[in-house]
Formats: structure tokens, sequence, C-alpha cells
């Protein structure tokens, strides 16, 4: 087995290197201390085709393989922690559209996704419920044709830009395993009731 990067892998690191170097590395520390949302970045990685990481060709993205995939986010990573963040979240829910959304949900999100006119993040993390993830108190019912949430969620990295945000929820909270009774829906921004309060520090992010 050939661990060793195509030619082809090569030249792309490169192009993310010197971005990084050009772009993120001057600003990062700056940006980081003051807590400004890095727009100018985030546009430039969006005419790089960056944030269509994980959507399909088909669909006006980039397709990549893992390795390559794993590149993007070690070269930003070195950069600037936190724009890996802006993308990891955004790359997770296109990801997860790809694999399980329906041929309507991918063809209204996923082009805009694609190129970053549409951002998107991912509705895990409550207050009282982390890493465990079938804690959450968030609950889903049907009224009709629609569903009803309720609960709150918390530490949501681009959740003031997200449109589609993807919410993880209890759907049947009697189900055993509890796992199982969890959902995930889509809401869109402007829907009555999402609420984005505050932006919260992350201890360790802003370095010394």
């Amino acid at each position: 087995m050939d661990f060793e990067l195509s030619e082809e892998q090569q030249m792309f690191r490169d192009v993310l290197r010197q971005f990084v170097d050009s772009e993120i590395k001057p600003v990062a520390r700056e940006m980081e201390q003051s807590g400004q949302y890095p727009h100018e970045i985030v546009a430039k990685m969006a005419e790089m085709g960056l944030f269509g990481i994980t959507v399909g060709a088909e669909y006006g993205g980039l397709d990549l393989d893992t390795v390559s995939m794993s590149l993007v986010f070690e070269e930003i990573s070195m950069g600037w922690m936190g724009i890996a963040g802006i993308l990891g979240s955004h790359s997770l829910s296109c990801r997860m559209i790809m694999l399980h959304g329906t041929d309507e949900q991918k063809e209204r999100w996923l082009p805009g996704l694609a190129t970053g006119e549409r951002r998107t993040a991912i509705a895990l993390t409550e207050p009282g419920a982390g890493s465990d993830l079938q804690g959450i108190s968030t609950r889903a019912w049907r009224d009709g044709d629609e569903y009803v949430i309720r609960g709150t969620k918390t530490w949501i990295t681009n959740a003031r830009f997200a449109n589609p945000l993807p919410v993880l929820v209890k759907t049947d909270p009697d189900s055993v395993p509890r796992h199982r009774g969890m959902s995930v829906l889509m809401i869109e921004a402007g829907t009555p009731g999402l609420e984005v309060l505050r932006d919260l520090g992350k201890l360790g992010y802003k370095g010394p």
C-alpha cells in the first residue's frame, strides 16, 4: 500500500499552504484575540470551492477523497484552528445531507452549500448534554404535517450563519436503546421560534 501523497494531492496541499500563509496567518492572532468573524477569509475559501469538499460533483462540489479532505483541515488548522471549525461543521452537515437527504433536499440545499453561498452547522450539544448525545432533552413531535421542536442547544459553530441548521432531537423518548429514538431535523433560517442568542468564547482557542 502506497502511503505517499499523489502528485495531484501534493499540488493541492501546496495551494492550501500558500493560501494559509498569505491570507490566514497574517491576521489570525489579531482577529482571534478581538473576536472578529473572518468574513473575508470565509469568502476566499468559498471562491476556492472549499465549502463543497464533501458535496458531490453533481451538485457543484469538489467531492474530495478522504486524504485530500484531511489535507484541507491539516493545513488550515496550522494557520488558525477556528477557521477549521467553521469549515468542519459545515462539511459534516453537507456530508450528512449527501448520505441521508432526500433528492428534494439535496437539490434544494447542496448547490448553495457547495459554493458557500449558503452555510450550515450541526446542532448537537445542549447545556446538559455534551459528548453523551443520548442524554439530549430537545424534543420534537408531529403536529399535522409539521414538527414542533422544543429545546435549547449550545456551542454550535456557524449557528448565526446556518441555513439550513440540522438539529438533533428526540422523536421517541421511550425508545430502547435510547439512540434509536433520535432524529435530525433541518430548520431553515427565519423559522418562527429559532433564535441564536449570543456568541460564546472558547477557552484555549486564543493562545497566549
